[in-house]
């Protein structure tokens, strides 16, 4: 308590703050990402009848390969769901958020910035990384490369401390997500960091500049524990499947396009605009350091960069660059308060008497964050939630009236169905798009986007049973060609051919 200054309580709230404000924003659906029943679904196969090689899940991509790299995070999943519920997951997820928070705001203050200067711009991160913080497998990337380089920065300032643990860190990482790649990636660009600021080192002794670096034997070792990290891939049930798909998964185009995760951000939300600010930062900072003497971190600017890359590419992996660009950030915001004549503050031991006053706060803080975070996150509240984004109705109906034939089911429904109607209703498509390809994606898209020859591809396939979305334009016409309306409510409608 005598140590609970107020830069050790603004930590605090912080990372308060960070537990409740994703909890919160799950729990109202805003986060709760369909894909989420479809991985509580694969991890309750996979218990009851081991892991599947093909899909089992649709009947438009029957026996197309699938490799399924998240086995293990869904097994786990849906063993946590069996024993705490969607509540608990989220809350789990939650967690995973401010722990990554924390691993984000170490490395900004690394990296050499004051608390209260690397608490705003880890929130401003946290804000840019906001729409990746449901609970999901992929959530674990942002954990563990944030994990990962601190890991490797301790390794830097402490070689005898040993790296060689990271590659059992990294075979569990290949089993519970393909992102493992992006984290072996990040040991090669380390090490080529590494490799140029000691070839800078020797023009900066000259000029007596004591630069952080890794000797010979440091690198080879580092060098050898990114191959071994790579090799981690074959010990998943894919095997070398697993490297592929993660790499396919990168560089498709067709995900990147339609897929809005996968899209670059917009910088027309809030999200996008915290990113934004991040990057005048760094571009600032950079030009403050272009004025200076000073001297980015090699390193720093690899890692940094190679995360910015991926950021701006997908939106889904703009946690990645604040985990692994936070280094860089705060290095180049660090310059940019210099410039401006900002000073370190010195900081003094709280009395007696303000420790106390800071623990009340923080106590105080934590009693309405718990009671905020639990009416929100209550089971009822959930299901309240989930009822406005699912096709809960909608799916019940299915399941008493059995509609005949195949079902056509809106793409972001496609999760639930796996979860609540499998087996009895196979779908046409849902979230994993590795699985389906283009062509079966671009059939749906043909019916989605009201192609002309929309009902030739719901004959091709033998549907007579649609649900789409409530505001779904789809309804007009499929009202027009004679289509019967069987179910509304205010999420979904479901639809049968005329005389099925």
């Amino acid at each position: 308590m005598r140590r609970l200054d107020a830069q050790r309580l603004l930590v605090l709230v912080f990372l308060g703050v960070m537990f409740v404000a994703p909890a919160v924003a799950t729990a109202q659906a805003r986060n709760l990402d369909t894909d989420i029943w479809w991985h509580l679904a694969n991890g309750r196969y996979i218990l009851d009848h081991g892991l599947p090689s093909t899909d089992v899940y649709s009947f438009t991509a029957v026996g197309h390969v699938w490799v399924v790299h998240e086995w293990l995070a869904d097994v786990g999943m849906f063993l946590l769901y069996r024993a705490v519920g969607i509540t608990g997951l989220i809350l789990l997820a939650a967690a995973a958020v401010a722990s990554g928070e924390l691993f984000v705001y170490r490395l900004l203050r690394r990296a050499g910035l004051g608390a209260t200067s690397a608490v705003l711009l880890a929130v401003i991160l946290a804000v840019a990384s906001a729409p990746s913080w449901g609970p999901r497998p992929q959530l674990l990337n942002f954990l563990f490369v944030g994990l990962l380089v601190l890991a490797l920065l301790r390794y830097r300032r402490q070689p005898g401390t040993g790296v060689y643990w990271l590659v059992p860190f990294f075979v569990l990482w290949a089993n519970l997500h393909s992102g493992f790649v992006v984290g072996v990636g990040l040991v090669l660009v380390f090490w080529v960091g590494e490799v140029a600021q000691a070839r800078w080192q020797r023009f900066a002794s000259s000029r007596g500049e004591e630069l952080p670096t890794l000797q010979q034997p440091e690198l080879r070792r580092l060098l050898l524990v990114a191959a071994l990290g790579l090799l981690a891939g074959l010990l998943t049930p894919g095997t070398y499947r697993t490297l592929g798909f993660a790499l396919g998964t990168l560089s498709s185009q067709r995900i990147q396009s339609l897929i809005v995760e996968w899209g670059s951000p917009d910088f027309h939300t809030l999200p996008g605009q915290a990113l934004l600010v991040i990057l005048l930062v760094m571009i600032a900072g950079a030009a403050g350091l272009g004025r200076s003497a000073a001297r980015v971190d090699v390193t720093y600017l690899l890692v940094g960069l190679a995360g910015l890359t991926l950021g701006l590419t997908s939106q889904r992996h703009v946690p990645v660059f604040a985990a692994c660009g936070a280094p860089l950030v705060g290095q180049l915001a660090s310059s940019l308060l210099g410039g401006l004549g900002a000073k370190p503050r010195t900081t003094r031991p709280p009395t007696a008497g303000l420790a106390r006053l800071n623990l009340a706060i923080a106590a105080i803080v934590a009693l309405f964050g718990a009671v905020y975070t639990w009416t929100a996150v209550s089971p009822s509240a959930v299901d309240r939630a989930i009822s406005l984004s699912a096709p809960v109705s909608a799916t019940e109906y299915l399941l008493r009236q059995h509609p005949p034939g195949q079902l056509f089911n809106f793409y972001n429904y496609g999760g639930y169905l796996v979860w609540k109607a499998y087996p009895t209703y196979r779908v046409f498509i849902d979230g994993r798009t590795e699985v389906y390809g283009d062509d079966i994606f671009d059939q749906y898209l043909k019916v989605e986007f009201l192609s002309a020859d929309f009902e030739a591809t719901l004959d091709h396939y033998r549907v007579n049973t649609v649900m789409i979305s409530a505001g779904d334009p789809l309804r007009l016409l499929l009202k027009s060609r004679g289509w019967r309306q069987v179910h509304t409510d205010p999420v979904a409608l479901i639809y049968v051919r005329a005389g099925a």
